[in-house]
């Protein structure tokens, strides 16, 4: 065969691939077995830093057999739950079941899904490590970096509020830099003990937060408040909108019912009933006034059953995502801005208050009453359903769309799930609408 012709130079390439591939193939299949167990034991290794249990050096210089073993020696359960917190799965701790790099990937794409589309099959796994009678609750994370992905794992003491310990690691950050995340100790250690909300009880215990405080990297406001008692029939609302003369032309008042009891929306205010409340309001005019605001000031109220005092948290400035209940009240919340700022209308003479009472919910009655807190409040509860004078956002009993209207009860049954569960875990008596 001529060594210079097309037709050897094809098959000699053709029958080098082959065999590189075949090579590349068998080397691959023979291999996985071991880098499987590598990222395992890699994984295991991350969490068990973040768990506090042990230390990276200490890991560093285990084998993946040991670091196994480790893993074992703690691990007492390791389960699956979705984006409402309940439990849906279980991963088997024989076999050191665990989510890898790439099933967080995964994850981090529905997620992207769900922001997208509105809906997303979200499953994560929570694991829960014992050691010298300690309990640590580890949950795996992943997102994007300057340069490519990044993951890790927090690591939550009993209390599910403090920060036990964190690792992280990444795919190609800048050395020196973002690759500190994985690298430099002390940034692992900014995470270590930091809570959104500290409670204390004793003086001693504030001062052991204000030292180690003072040892951290934290360099911004920390704000001490008096703990204020009462549950969520205690928080109030106000609404507020004043003119670019800096005087309020509008306030809308209300007591909250029920507030969210979910992790990604606690606090916010599902159930509010309409007031007035001139003392409040007076107050928050002399403030808002004095000051020069201009636009909308929502506040977030809560009362002291210790002195009668209401008691101001913060200001929001915008509308409140439960605005509605100025709605459901008679009153359209954005027409003093239209007002003032479009159409450059003089105010009236007397600012306007939202004075029809009204109940605004987005959770079924049932649930609503349960968590009135006393039988006067049930009673206004049953009163306004049976007067009609209650406002709902999601039912809207002018929709024709088929599905929209069926989307509004699935809505609504899952608000019912959702709460039947936090009134399980938190003891409340279920009240029948």
């Amino acid at each position: 065969m001529n060594t210079n012709g097309n037709i050897y130079t094809v098959i000699y390439t053709t029958v080098v691939v082959v065999v590189v591939a075949a090579v590349l193939a068998f080397a691959s299949e023979t291999l996985k077995p071991k880098q499987e167990a590598n990222v395992k034991a890699d994984a295991i290794s991350q969490m068990l830093t973040a768990s506090k249990f042990y230390e990276k050096s200490e890991l560093d210089a285990m084998s993946n057999e040991q670091k196994i073993d480790a893993y074992k020696a703690v691990a007492k359960s390791s389960v699956i739950v979705n984006t409402e917190g309940q439990e849906c799965g279980t991963l088997d701790l024989s076999k050191q079941e665990i989510y890898t790099t790439s099933q967080l990937k995964a994850q981090d794409k529905r997620i992207k899904d769900l922001l997208k589309n509105g809906t997303a099959d979200l499953k994560l796994p929570v694991f829960v490590f014992e050691k010298d009678g300690q309990t640590v609750t580890v949950i795996p994370c992943y997102g994007a970096g300057l340069w490519g992905p990044i993951w890790g794992y927090l690591a939550l003491n009993e209390d599910f509020q403090t920060i036990r310990g964190a690792y992280f690691d990444h795919a190609s950050e800048t050395p020196g830099l973002g690759a500190k995340i994985k690298d430099d100790p002390s940034f692992r250690a900014e995470f270590e003990g930091k809570k959104k909300v500290f409670k204390f009880d004793t003086m001693d215990q504030l001062k052991e937060m204000l030292s180690n405080l003072e040892k951290s990297s934290y360099g911004y406001k920390f704000l001490i408040q008096d703990f204020i008692p009462g549950d969520d029939n205690n928080m109030h609302i106000l609404t507020c909108y004043v003119d670019r003369n800096h005087k309020v032309r509008f306030m809308a008042f209300g007591k909250t019912i029920v507030e969210d009891h979910g992790k990604n929306a606690i606090g916010n205010p599902v159930a509010i009933i309409n007031q007035v409340n001139r003392d409040v309001m007076d107050q928050s005019i002399r403030f808002l006034e004095s000051t020069g605001y201009t636009g909308f000031a929502n506040f977030d109220i809560k009362y002291d059953s210790r002195d009668g005092s209401y008691n101001y948290f913060e200001i929001n400035t915008r509308l409140g995502r439960s605005n509605y209940y100025i709605t459901g009240s008679g009153f359209n919340a954005v027409k003093w801005i239209v007002d003032d700022l479009i159409y450059d209308r003089e105010p009236e003479e007397e600012m306007v208050i939202a004075d029809n009472e009204n109940l605004y919910t987005v959770i079924p009655k049932n649930i609503v009453l349960s968590y009135a807190g006393s039988e006067e409040i049930r009673a206004q509860v049953r009163r306004l359903y049976d007067e009609g004078k209650v406002s709902n956002p999601i039912e809207y009993s002018g929709e024709k769309n088929i599905i929209h209207k069926l989307y509004a009860k699935y809505f609504m049954y899952k608000q019912g799930k959702r709460f039947e569960e936090f009134m399980r875990n938190e003891g409340v008596t279920k009240v029948r609408g």
